[in-house]
């Protein structure tokens, strides 16, 4: 029972903080990957307010770990701040992550922020211009060789089609 009340709880935050986004205006953020990992295949999708989603395919014939607290976001500033796994809160952003192990032929799915998005209420929103860009850099070692991805997003405003 209390399982299930995490579960709901979970699912209704998650829909506040997807929502959220600039009043007026909404962003696309495409990101393109800029270096690629030798045997893993890394693709990200902007899934509303100010999370991710990586989709990431271990083509390896070794274990993979994705290193969260060597991954990180890179604004347009050159500001630098780690990538946080998970939906998550302020409290949440200081703890250290433990790495994400991915087997050979495994595919790992995640949803991720960036420390510098969590603000200290879960469903307010850090604004970008429509000249905003970033880097995310997202650290892997695989049998014992340390690999960085590096992928650039682009914050365009969506344009709605007037009636």
């Amino acid at each position: 029972m209390k399982l299930l009340i995490k579960f709901g709880i979970g699912v209704v935050l998650l829909s506040i903080i997807a929502g959220c986004t600039t009043p007026g205006i909404n962003y696309n953020q495409p990101v393109t990957e800029v270096r690629s990992v030798p045997d893993i295949s890394v693709q990200l999708s902007y899934i509303g307010g100010k999370f991710w989603h990586a989709k990431i395919k271990n083509n390896s014939n070794a274990t993979a770990k994705l290193i969260w607290d060597e991954s990180s976001y890179v604004n347009s500033k050159g500001n630098s701040t780690r990538l946080i796994r998970g939906i998550t809160h302020k409290l949440d952003s200081v703890k250290a992550q433990p790495a994400s192990p991915i087997s050979p032929g495994a595919l790992f799915a995640e949803s991720f922020t960036s420390k510098s998005f969590v603000a200290e209420e879960s469903a307010k929103f850090v604004g970008f211009s429509s000249t905003s860009q970033g880097r995310i850099y997202i650290s892997f070692e695989v049998d014992g060789n340390e690999y960085k991805w590096e992928g650039f997003v682009v914050f365009t405003p969506v344009v709605n089609p007037q009636k």
